[in-house]
């Protein structure tokens, strides 16, 4: 009978294994730089799930000034308001839609935990269960073991940075990107909600998140913060340059300044200017018997 360790192994964890010391291999014998390539790879697959989340963002953006009028038209109806929310296609969990990637990336974050501590195997017991994921026709992958663990002054990438790093500065500097990065992308692809209530959640969301990440990034594998600040970045750039590329549409951030406000000044410019001519003329006397009669109420006002 398969058990779920044999299953997670199985689907997950070896393929992890094996496709970072494949990398590994072919990139110089450099671990970090194989699982920034990893992370490449793991955004590529999951690209179409990524434009698809894009454009239902923009969507939602669109649909906006109608969720506006829905709500003022119906405030004290909460259930016909849900009905004409249902009907133009608004539906509350959408505008959670940014930390998607990142719930989505959790199985992946815990497998390659697994995967980076494995593949760093530092004792005999840890090169005897790297050996059980190794697939046995990858026979030129037995040859690397043990690993060269460092990365850019980083001594071993299973591990947190030590505080030794830069005189301690540099524990903070890997979780400080994380957190970062994180924030970034979720104020990016999280489109603002005119619902309060969802407004405030996607808010907390975009805070609690991050900081969640940075906390694990501060005492969880440095080579797991690597991937999720490559990761961030990867889809900070996505988010640039699918719609220069025409693959997805860009989110774009409204203006403070709504609609009906902006066209208050618009409309008094407009008044004014038409008033402007009008003053000259209403000045200027058509008749003798008017030029007369004006001339003593300036008079009087002059007085």
């Amino acid at each position: 009978m398969l058990t779920w360790d044999a299953f997670w192994n199985m689907v997950l964890i070896n393929p992890m294994v094996n496709a970072l010391i494949g990398l590994y291999s072919v990139l110089g014998q450099n671990f970090g730089l194989a699982i920034i390539v990893f992370t490449i790879v793991i955004r590529l697959v999951t690209l179409p799930l990524s434009i698809r989340q894009q454009r239902n963002a923009q969507e939602m953006q669109k649909l906006q000034p109608k969720i506006k009028e829905i709500q003022d038209k119906y405030k004290s109806n909460p259930q016909k308001m849900q009905e004409e929310m249902t009907k133009i296609g608004y539906n509350p969990t959408m505008m959670l839609g940014g930390c998607l990637p990142t719930l989505i990336q959790f199985p992946i974050w815990i497998g390659l935990y697994r995967a980076i501590t494995s593949a760093m195997a530092a004792t005999p017991l840890d090169l005897f269960n790297l050996s059980q994921h190794l697939y046995p026709w990858a026979t030129g992958l037995t040859a690397l073991i043990p690993l060269n663990p460092s990365f850019l002054g980083i001594p071993n990438l299973a591990y947190p940075i030590p505080e030794s790093v830069l005189f301690g500065v540099g524990r903070f500097i890997l979780p400080v990107l994380v957190a970062g990065t994180t924030y970034l992308q979720q104020k990016l692809m999280t489109p603002p909600s005119p619902d309060p209530q969802s407004a405030a959640m996607s808010n907390q969301m975009a805070i609690m998140m991050p900081l969640m990440l940075g906390f694990f990034a501060l005492n969880f594998s440095s080579g797991l913060a690597i991937y999720w600040t490559a990761s961030n970045i990867f889809g900070i750039g996505q988010y640039w340059l699918l719609p220069r590329l025409g693959l997805a549409p860009a989110i774009t951030t409204p203006s403070a300044v709504s609609p009906a406000r902006a066209a208050v000044p618009e409309a008094t410019t407009e008044t004014n200017s038409e008033s402007r001519p009008l003053r000259p003329a209403a000045k200027a006397p058509t008749d003798g018997r008017s030029g007369s009669a004006r001339k003593p109420v300036k008079a009087r006002r002059k007085k």
